[in-house]
């Protein structure tokens, strides 16, 4: 049965508040509304940063404002928060779990993770640290080759993410079927970027289709190939499918649901009708 802390007596709220890491002090307080309730001083925040870096280079872990390179001193009571742009560079799981982020509040809108050893177990940690506020996801060169990138890791951990970008990552093959078990997820897009033609032509395209009817209207599926075509249209036998489903007349709308597939000087387009959704959407 929960037990209202502010009950407690005053040696025992400040023996709580001496335990408490400054971030645990910090959303005590706001919980109760008053200051006594972790004595004898009010955890203060020492810097409101919008968008912040956390990175481990040349053997040392630091956050700092991401148009500053002075390092945010994460020692005694300092408190950092950010509530905008987050971007994690190098990092191991240990590195989330470490005391930095009992002095960092985040709560960013949009978190970019780069070149960090990417897991199941860490994408948990970045899910916990950020506590879920997450609407746009971005993942880049992942150091861990040996790990494929689980929409279904992805969605649990982050359910309210409406945007995820995924660059020269090993994701998974069954990833259109993955997102399609989260039936009331909020993604409005989906970015790959690839590193290459041959890439694009062993792209796992079986389910595309269902995404797109089973996606918000609107929904925009962008695959981006980083190097120059020879041809000014792709000849890919898997691209044969979204030609006798879906439409390349039209032009992209709020209620147009797209897949785009982009390279080095051209670009080319599908689209579902809308009257061909599967979900019960007002439009």
């Amino acid at each position: 049965m929960p037990y209202p802390i502010i009950k407690l007596a005053y040696g025992l709220r400040r023996r709580l508040a001496e335990l408490a890491t400054p971030v645990e002090r910090y959303d005590l307080q706001i919980a109760a509304g008053i200051i006594s309730i972790c004595p004898p001083r009010l955890q203060l925040i020492q810097k409101n940063a919008k968008r912040i870096k956390v990175i481990f280079e040349k053997s040392v872990l630091e956050v700092h404002h991401f148009e500053d390179s002075t390092p945010f001193s994460c020692s005694n009571d300092n408190l950092l928060i950010c509530n905008s742009w987050m971007s994690m560079h190098m990092l191991d799981l240990k590195h989330l779990t470490s005391g930095m982020f009992n002095h960092i509040i985040c709560r960013p809108f949009s978190l970019n993770i780069w070149n960090c050893n990417m897991s199941r177990s860490f994408i948990d940690a970045a899910s916990k640290i950020t506590s879920s506020t997450v609407k746009e996801l971005g993942i880049f060169n992942s150091s861990n080759k040996d790990y494929s990138i689980s929409f279904t890791d992805l969605l649990a951990a982050f359910p309210n993410v409406t945007d995820i970008k995924v660059q020269f990552t090993p994701f998974s093959k069954n990833w259109a079927f993955e997102i399609l078990q989260f039936k009331q997820n909020l993604l409005e897009s989906l970015f790959f970027i690839i590193p290459s033609v041959k890439a694009l032509k062993k792209f796992n395209f079986k389910g595309i289709i269902d995404i797109l009817r089973g996606q918000r209207p609107g929904f925009y599926l962008i695959i981006c190939v980083l190097k120059e075509y020879e041809d000014n249209e792709l000849n890919i036998p898997q691209l044969k499918k979204l030609d006798n489903k879906l439409t390349c007349d039209g032009r992209r709308s709020m209620y147009t649901s797209t897949v785009e597939i982009r390279w080095m000087g051209g670009s080319r387009s599908w689209y579902l009708p809308i009257e061909r959704r599967s979900r019960n959407y007002p439009y």
